[in-house]
């Protein structure tokens, strides 16, 4: 059953993320960085407290003992600012359109083949992870959208839903967590009764917002990964509940 994109919206900032290559100790991704849309392009590295604040308490310190250097086209400097070339950076990270099998890449990433879609859009869609470097870029999602459909990766699945047999178009379940001694703004998914990982961190606290005003459907849209790292991404579309059509 494939599962399709309808209801995009154009994200107004997307955040860098990071983590460190295979076999170091500490491979928990970062956030690092943000992408600002609105108005004029802008890139910009997390402060030291931003940094603090978007990875449970972990410290900059800990990020460059990690290895972190700062993405390759831009020096770091916590909370250093860029407005160059900024979208051309990273489009880098996608395959050009007029490749041959960009509507297969389209396809697999659930964007209905020759749609009309903006880069910003396509980096929130894809999340342009490369093998190479360690690098991706997440939607933090809009609260405030009345209608959408975006997509997560449903985190912890390694630990805690690796063994279920999901498949794609399954119905999911969001239950906040309030009492998460990690981020009051979890948010769990479970399958069939069972709980198999999380809304990725930094797109919970509006995830959150919609659960409690906006009607909201989730289902599995793909899977990947090895055996012993799977990885699991849902799409959740949000409406406006009844009583808000008919008001």
């Amino acid at each position: 059953m494939k599962v399709w994109i309808e209801k995009p919206v154009e994200p107004a900032k997307l955040v860098l993320v990071w983590q460190a290559p295979e076999g170091h100790p500490d491979r928990l991704r970062w956030a690092v960085g943000v992408i600002e849309l609105e108005e004029v392009e802008r890139f910009r590295y997390l402060t030291s407290d931003e940094l603090f604040a978007l990875n449970n308490g972990r410290t900059l310190d800990r990020l460059t003992a990690a290895g972190f250097a700062g993405y390759p086209a831009f020096s770091y400097e916590p909370g250093k600012m860029f407005d160059a070339d900024i979208l051309r950076t990273f489009q880098r990270r996608l395959p050009p359109p007029a490749r041959q099998d960009f509507a297969r890449y389209e396809e697999y990433f659930s964007i209905h083949p020759g749609s009309t879609i903006s880069v910003p859009l396509l980096l929130a869609l894809t999340e342009a992870r490369l093998p190479s470097d360690g690098f991706s870029i997440i939607d933090p999602l809009d609260s405030a959208a009345e209608v959408c459909d975006a997509v997560f990766e449903i985190a912890g699945l390694r630990y805690e839903g690796a063994t279920q047999s999901i498949e794609i178009g399954d119905e999911l379940a969001l239950r906040p967590d309030p009492t998460n001694t990690y981020d009051p703004d979890a948010v769990a998914v479970h399958w069939r009764g069972a709980r198999i990982g999380f809304v990725n961190r930094l797109q919970a606290h509006a995830v959150a917002q919609w659960l409690s005003t906006r009607s909201v459907r989730c289902v599995v849209l793909r899977k990947n990964g090895r055996a012993d790292a799977p990885r699991a991404y849902a799409k959740i579309a949000v409406r406006p509940r009844p009583h808000q059509l008919a008001a």
